[in-house]
């Protein structure tokens, strides 16, 4: 099962869990509303993607974000993700660029 736009609306934070256990101290954030916007931080804030989204679904729980980019540093941005779960907390698993899957959980 995938998400709907709905049930995405809201912000996502990565944490770590078994099996997306990192302990580098590098968070994302992904936020979801009219736009969706990801962005990773550390030392300081680095958007990695922005901008209208579409919701793809690859079948087998697998889903992409389709993010179309509103800035010319930002194109088009195909991010993986899986095992979305509906239940509290609600969460789903991404393939970060350069730092692999991690684990995000919505706020409540």
């Amino acid at each position: 099962m995938i998400p709907t736009r709905e049930e995405l609306i809201g912000t996502w934070i990565s944490k770590d869990f078994p099996l997306y256990q990192y302990e580098d101290r590098i968070e994302f954030t992904f936020h979801f509303g009219k736009y969706a916007t990801l962005y990773q931080t550390e030392s300081n804030n680095r958007i990695i993607a922005e901008g209208i989204y579409d919701i793809e679904d690859m079948g087998d729980e697998n889903f992409n974000i389709i993010v179309n980019g509103l800035h010319l540093e930002l194109e088009k941005t195909i991010l993986n993700l899986k095992l979305y779960i509906k239940k509290e907390p609600k969460c789903f698993v991404m393939l970060t660029p350069e730092y692999g899957w991690r684990y995000f959980e919505k706020l409540s």
